[in-house]
């Protein structure tokens, strides 16, 4: 009797630690990709550049196709210079977490508006919300989000 018991016990607590390790959702995968990231966005971001400690503000329209390519056009505001019609091209990666990278160009005829940057992308809501903070350590993002239409 006492092994039959020491079975139903042992049946039990792995039923138990099953249940438990299923609702561990730190350990899950919330199924994200590069698809999570698809369609027209709207965007704004403030930010702060350093060491000077400078403000910027931007706010732009982006198409991403969902295989890592983004490409749209920003309006930029930067004291003593204004950036209107600047085009970006990026490639993004997001992993099934979704939390992602993008290294983007932006280029003006403008002096002083042409660029690049490197952000890391959280996915929010299947992709329909994204927020972005900058890689560099010489500007700081305040707030910067993406909206899908």
């Amino acid at each position: 009797m006492p092994r039959a018991r020491n079975a139903w016990i042992l049946a039990v607590l792995i039923v138990v630690v099953s249940i438990v390790a299923a609702l561990d959702t730190s350990r899950g995968q919330s199924g994200y990709s590069n698809y999570s990231l698809r369609g027209v966005y709207r965007m704004t971001y403030t930010g702060i550049n350093l060491p000077e400690g400078l403000p910027e503000s931007g706010i732009g329209i982006f198409v991403a196709d969902g295989v890592g390519h983004i490409t749209g056009t920003e309006v930029l505001n930067m004291p003593g210079l204004s950036c209107p019609d600047v085009k970006l091209t990026a490639t993004y990666s997001i992993d099934a977490t979704g939390l992602g990278t993008m290294s983007a160009e932006f280029t003006s005829p403008i002096a002083g508006c042409s660029g690049n940057f490197t952000s890391s992308l959280l996915v929010h809501e299947g992709g329909h919300l994204i927020t972005a903070v900058s890689n560099s350590t010489r500007f700081v993002v305040l707030s910067e989000v993406w909206r899908r239409d």
